[in-house]
């Protein structure tokens, strides 16, 4: 994405996550926390294990985007492979 079409999506953005915000009986200016989940068939996932998402922005066929309101609980799992197997499994709950 180029630096133009970027800050052309900003205010878009800001907006949409003032509009969440307040949708949920929270102040505009409420930190949200942003996930990044991605999938690679065979190779590597980024997924929620458990949780649910106030908002999910799908980026592309492989990536995706969940937003999560303050005090929300949620598990993310990493996993990794090679061509001999798992290389990496990682579970965080926040």
């Amino acid at each position: 994405m180029t630096a133009s079409a970027s800050s052309a999506l900003a205010p878009v953005a800001i907006a949409a996550t003032a509009a969440l915000a307040a949708a949920s009986g929270q102040p505009a200016s409420t930190p949200l926390t942003r996930v990044a989940l991605a999938y690679i068939e065979a190779r590597f996932k980024l997924y929620l294990r458990f949780g649910e998402p106030a908002r999910t922005h799908q980026l592309d066929r492989w990536r995706r985007s969940a937003v999560f309101l303050p005090g929300a609980v949620f598990c993310r799992i990493r996993w990794q492979a090679n061509d001999y197997g798992t290389v990496r499994w990682q579970l965080m709950v926040m």
